[in-house]
């Protein structure tokens, strides 16, 4: 979605930044930096206006929020299947293996791709023909084929709903994108080669959704018909005969750890964006929108009360975002908006191939922009495009996208790339090696 050289493409994106993007500690590198700044054309940035506090519509939006999670830029074109593809929990199956495409995919999640290497090309229509469109998409990848005993060896099963193929020369297909739905978690054990030798094959257990009963309910059988009523007064009744007080049971009881999630300022919910009321659907949903390591640890938990309590410890610390590269602040979570059903971040693919992992903010401080607007290949269909870098070390944070007509709103937002910043938690209550309370 962006051109400039080697950004978004295949290989190295930003291996360009370790050479012109970092911080210049004297005159001559200062100097230097500034020819290959003219070299690339990333000079003349304009400032970004993240200090105007105009009123942009973001709470009376009328931009249909569910054009971004349809992926119309990928085109008009494609062919639908019908089907959906789920296994029974902790059964063991076969799965064909996507190459790593450097995203933690969870359920419920869409993944786009555009490809035009042949291997990738040749899996997908294989999965398409013999599997069913089922694929795994795997976080970590073992250096060796066999047993497989760490636990970060978890996945996503993902089944293709739409797909398109382009030019065929000589019987071989020259590129093809699809769109992919993320359907159940699972662990791998074991991996190998499909039965031709030709693609990357794991053997699989599909991990358990556990839905944990209200602890109320098996410590005082007694007001189980009571409980039915999910009335905060009959708990309390049936806390008391206990030795813990009701806020004890609460920390995990399903409906008011969704209440929790619905009451975060970093859940900003429109009239177009409805939150899953479903614990389950909901730790998905919420997970979708937390940071590649987060993500993981969300893989890992079986029950939905789990990991809504891992994602309220998470985003209740959030302070603010800052450039991954050199941990100036360029956002804060009261900034960030829905711009997508699918919620705040959302994964998008770029005429390159290349995904983007896409933050919305309504504004954002020291980040600046380059070049034209741009409606090519837009991710937000009526908004045109225009590059954004850091202020500081001028490497790529993302976009900002701006209304091509007048009675769309918001005017403008910002679309930052997730693996540009890292969070900022509140000092003092989190740390690397902080392990949550589950």
């Amino acid at each position: 979605m962006t051109i400039y050289p080697y950004m978004g493409g295949r290989g190295s994106p930003y291996s360009w930044e370790r050479h012109i993007g970092r911080v210049f500690d004297d005159e001559d590198d200062a100097n230097l930096a500034e020819v290959r700044m003219q070299r690339y054309n990333i000079i003349g940035l304009d400032e970004s206006d993240s200090s105007d506090n105009e009123e942009n519509g973001y709470d009376t939006s009328s931009f249909d929020k569910i054009l971004p999670s349809e992926h119309t830029y990928l085109g008009d074109d494609m062919e639908e299947r019908r089907g959906r593809t789920v296994w029974e929990d902790n059964s063991l199956q076969a799965v064909t293996l996507l190459p790593p495409p450097s995203i933690v995919l969870v359920p419920g999640q869409v993944l786009p791709l555009s490809v035009d290497d042949q291997y990738t090309i040749r899996m997908l229509e294989y999965c398409i023909q013999e599997r069913d469109g089922v694929f795994g998409v795997m976080v970590k990848w073992p250096v060796r084929y066999g047993e497989l005993s760490d636990p970060d060896y978890v996945g996503t099963t993902a089944e293709i709903y739409e797909y398109s193929k382009g030019e065929v020369e000589a019987g071989v297909t020259r590129s093809m994108t699809i769109k992919a739905k993320a359907r159940q978690r699972f662990k791998a054990y074991e991996l190998g080669k499909t039965g031709s030798g030709h693609f990357y094959q794991a053997k699989i257990r599909i991990l358990p959704e556990v839905v944990l009963k209200d602890a109320l309910y098996h410590i005082c059988p007694h007001i189980n018909r009571c409980l039915s009523s999910k009335s905060d007064r009959f708990r309390k009744r049936g806390a008391i005969t206990t030795r813990w007080p009701l806020w004890v049971y609460d920390q995990y009881h399903a409906p008011k750890l969704v209440e929790r999630v619905q009451k975060l300022k970093y859940i900003k919910q429109g009239k177009d964006v409805t939150l899953p009321k479903n614990p389950t659907a909901l730790s998905f949903w919420v997970a979708q929108n937390l940071p590649h390591k987060q993500r993981l640890m969300t893989l890992k938990l079986n029950s939905p009360i789990q990991r809504l309590r891992w994602e309220l410890s998470v985003l209740e610390r959030m302070h603010t975002y800052q450039c991954s590269h050199c941990n100036i602040t360029v956002g804060s979570k009261r900034d960030v908006i829905i711009m997508s059903v699918d919620g705040p971040q959302s994964t998008y693919v770029n005429p390159n191939g290349y995904l983007h992992e896409t933050l919305t903010l309504s504004q954002t401080i020291n980040v600046k922009l380059n070049g034209e607007p741009s409606t090519q290949f837009s991710w937000f269909p009526g908004y045109a495009w225009i590059t954004a870098f850091c202020a500081h070390c001028r490497s790529h944070m993302g976009w900002k996208f701006v209304a091509q007509k007048n009675d769309l709103q918001p005017k403008k937002f910002w679309g930052l790339s997730r693996r540009s910043l890292q969070m900022k938690i509140v000092p003092g209550e989190y740390n690397e090696d902080s392990v949550y309370v589950m």
